[in-house]
């Protein structure tokens, strides 16, 4: 199913391990700046103009504090409605994930779509 106004991005690094690792594909959906809450993963461009995809870890009078869950600090950048891409709404694992067959077995699989609902906290991230 087409998603209006979404965009297709492959994230790379480590901010956002163990959930996602680079290389990673990620579907963003644009997404109203008053809509954004705590958890929610965003697509964001910073102030060196490139795309960061991190998680909404706080809200302050300037605009949201981001953070990759595999760093050790906030990102230096805000969230604003002027540099906001959108929600994360879809995630493509860029290595082999296991996936459980109804007998208990496994096998491996190359990519596995995982589905979010645009704003939905604390499924989807990508790796940036």
């Amino acid at each position: 199913a087409r998603i209006p106004g979404a965009q297709a991005f492959r994230g790379l690094g480590d901010s956002m391990k163990p959930l996602y690792a680079s290389g990673t594909a990620i579907v963003v959906t644009p997404c109203d700046f008053a809509k954004l809450r705590k958890g929610m993963q965003v697509l964001y461009v910073n102030h060196d103009g490139f795309g960061v995809a991190h998680v909404l870890v706080g809200d302050i009078p300037g605009g949201w504090i981001v953070q990759g869950v595999n760093n050790a600090r906030e990102d230096d950048d805000l969230v604003t409605a002027r540099n906001l891409v959108g929600v994360i709404s879809q995630v493509y694992a860029s290595t082999p994930l296991p996936i459980w067959s109804e007998k208990g077995n496994v096998r491996l699989a190359s990519a596995r779509p995982q589905a979010n609902r645009p704003g939905e906290a604390g499924l989807l991230a990508s790796a940036n």
